[in-house]
């Protein structure tokens, strides 16, 4: 969003335009996980049935492991006995479904969600960072670049590049105009969102705020302002 009025009276500044990027911190953390971790885990593997023919992997299993929302589902799921049935089967020729089956018999998708967000975030500071797996395989490790980050969420850079020139062009305000850009939010720790919004309003000064829990205050001001 893009508002008016003096940084010391926020209360009486004036919003001028708002845009909304439905992808956020925890979507960019799911997308990362789809490039890197997934096949690690069996995704695009295939495996035998009982009749001795090959079939590729059942994907959904795979896309709600990476999804947050969707987790807990995956252990309510009538179809994971086919899962186990397939692993069950074909862990020692494969080695990652046997990865797979400690994953969903451990309960451990939350767990993998975390150390993937936490890679996200040391990203933030850092080119490469070393990504420890033993919940799944003793000694696993995955090394995750910073340039394999930005590649996964280069569509979703571009879109969020889109939505705020379209604020901006809502507002009447020119890019060149803008003084300060406050940044809150996981999402926004990371370099390429920085670089990209330097570019494109390279007159703005780039302030820190609370990152998880600014947009609420911003929201609550907003609030005021219009119910009070």
């Amino acid at each position: 969003s893009l508002a008016s009025g003096p940084s010391s009276a926020c209360e009486r500044g004036r919003c001028l335009a708002a845009r909304r990027v439905p992808p956020g911190g925890t979507d960019l953390a799911r997308l990362r996980g789809v490039e890197r971790l997934r096949p690690e885990l069996g995704l695009g593997a295939s495996y035998l049935d009982h009749q001795g023919q090959q079939l590729e992997m059942p994907q959904w299993v795979f896309h709600d492991l990476a999804s947050w929302l969707r987790i807990n589902f995956i252990y309510e799921n009538r179809m994971l006995d086919g899962i186990y049935t397939i692993v069950d089967r074909n862990r020692i020729e494969n080695r990652r479904l046997a990865r797979l089956g400690r994953v969903l018999g451990g309960h451990h998708g939350h767990a993998l969600a975390r150390i993937i967000e936490s890679a996200k975030i040391g990203l933030s500071d850092r080119q490469v960072v070393d990504v420890p797996l033993d919940l799944v395989e003793q000694r696993l490790a995955l090394s995750i670049t910073r340039a394999e980050l930005e590649s996964a969420i280069a569509e979703h850079l571009d879109q969020t590049e889109r939505t705020l020139m379209q604020a901006v062009a809502d507002s009447g305000v020119a890019p060149t105009d803008i003084g300060v850009v406050f940044f809150t939010g996981g999402g926004s720790l990371l370099p390429a969102v920085r670089s990209r919004v330097h570019r494109l309003m390279p007159e703005a000064e780039q302030i820190e705020t609370d990152q998880f829990g600014g947009i609420a205050r911003g929201l609550t001001i907003e609030a005021q302002r219009v119910f009070a």
